[in-house]
């Protein structure tokens, strides 16, 4: 192989690796960019006649490559930007309407919350100071008030801002005495305005007495305005007495001719023990159609009973609607019908005959929540097998023809022993 030989062979094998290190990126880069190679480097660039080809190859890939990096590295093209003074010119009021309107509203709920629990606040003080402490009635009837210690004692014990309990104890006939001031949630716009507009609200205080089980009479009666009474017969939730062994009593004019027939109802266990509750005093005070027509607008509701629903069963309960400030000593004649009729309900003692109608009562009731707790048992039972037998149909639903003869085979079988052990009988297999 002459010199000339030699030089064509090492010229041939640069190309060939030129073309298999270069060509496959610069056809990649061309399809990824759009670019006609034969605008990029010409027509000439593959003649393989010219020995200069594999150099000006070189130096055009060397231009594309560097291309995107150029113009990457390139200077960003600044936004325009306008001076604050112009952009504000061209905003209107009405541009911000949601913002001013959302503003408004959370301002409006903080002064409505802080102004709120302040009302109630001086609405509950006012009470207590008037019936809780001092000379009030409460203070005078009981011999302890209030949470605490003597030192550290608190008369008034704030739940929530609109809802208030004061504790008593220490009176005859009585172990305990809680009140609940439960006022209208004027410290939220939601319930306690918009709300209150639709279905009005009430200011209400409600008296839980605890009075000692060996005082207390066997008895359940409820005396309430006409709605309210409706309500709690209805209830499930709570007066279950009232509903096992209260029926409504219709007042008789020739016994209780001053009593405000259309405006309360009574529901009593023994009506007996109803009128002899009812005295004279009390129909003057509070209950007599002339003094009801005066202070009867405070009244919700009361109720004594012997079979109450929670841990202490001997209750007497008062319900009132609580006066506005002005008028907080308009409640005072009912403070003390409430401290009247506890004395006569600690002191009233039932007849023969109306401690036998008690005991058979409660019998009777015992009856009848077993009869419920049986029938109650036997329905979930109801239940269950029927959910048995649905899983048990679905399982043969999945079975093969030979799984489901083998399974019913096996129930028949278990069904055979069944009947046989109720019959007494034992089965040999």
């Amino acid at each position: 192989m002459n010199f000339f030989s030699r030089k064509a062979a090492f010229v041939g094998l640069l190309l060939a690796a030129w073309a298999a290190t270069c060509i496959p990126n610069v056809f990649a880069l061309a399809i990824a960019t759009d670019i006609d190679l034969d605008d990029a480097w010409g027509s000439e660039t593959f003649d393989s006649s010219d020995v200069t080809a594999p150099k000006q190859a070189a130096e055009g890939l060397d231009d594309l490559l560097a291309a995107p990096k150029a113009k990457a590295q390139s200077a960003p093209v600044k936004p325009k930007l306008r001076p604050i003074e112009d952009v504000l010119k061209e905003l209107r009021l009405r541009d911000f309407g949601m913002e001013i309107g959302v503003i408004s509203f959370l301002a409006l709920y903080i002064v409505t919350m802080f102004v709120g629990s302040r009302k109630n606040k001086r609405l509950a003080e006012r009470w207590c100071s008037m019936y809780g402490i001092g000379s009030g009635i409460l203070a005078q009837q009981f011999a302890y008030v209030g949470v605490g210690k003597e030192e550290e004692r608190v008369d008034l014990l704030k739940e929530s801002g609109c809802k208030f309990r004061y504790y008593a104890s220490g009176r005859r006939h009585v172990e305990g005495c809680l009140v609940t001031l439960d006022l209208r949630p004027r410290q939220d716009l939601l319930m306690g305005y918009i709300v209150n507009a639709l279905m009005p609200q009430d200011d209400i205080i409600d008296f839980e007495i605890q009075m000692r089980e060996d005082v207390m009479p066997q008895t359940v009666l409820a005396i309430a305005t006409g709605r309210l009474g409706r309500e709690m017969l209805r209830r499930d939730d709570s007066y279950e007495d009232l509903r096992l062994y209260a029926r409504k009593v219709e007042v008789a004019r020739d016994r209780l001719p001053s009593w405000p027939h259309e405006k309360l109802s009574v529901l009593a266990e023994q009506p007996s023990i109803f009128y002899d509750l009812l005295t004279p005093e009390l129909l003057e005070q509070v209950f007599g159609r002339e003094a009801f027509a005066r202070v009867g607008k405070y009244f919700r509701a009361l109720r004594f009973t012997s079979e109450g629903e929670g841990k202490h069963k001997q209750i007497a309960q008062f319900s009132f609607t609580l006066p506005p400030l002005e008028q907080m000593g308009e409640l005072l004649p009912w403070m003390q019908a409430a401290m009247y009729m506890i004395d006569s309900l600690g002191s009233y003692r039932m007849k023969p005959d109306q401690k036998a109608k008690a005991v058979k009562a409660r019998q009777d009731a015992v009856v009848d929540t077993s009869k419920d707790d049986d029938e109650e048992v036997q329905r979930k039972r109801e239940e269950r097998e029927a959910a048995k037998r649905k899983d048990e149909k679905e399982r043969m639903k999945r079975m093969s023809p030979a799984e489901r003869e083998k399974f019913q085979a096996k129930k028949e079988k278990l069904e055979r022993e069944r009947r046989a052990r109720k019959m007494g009988k034992t089965v040999f297999r």
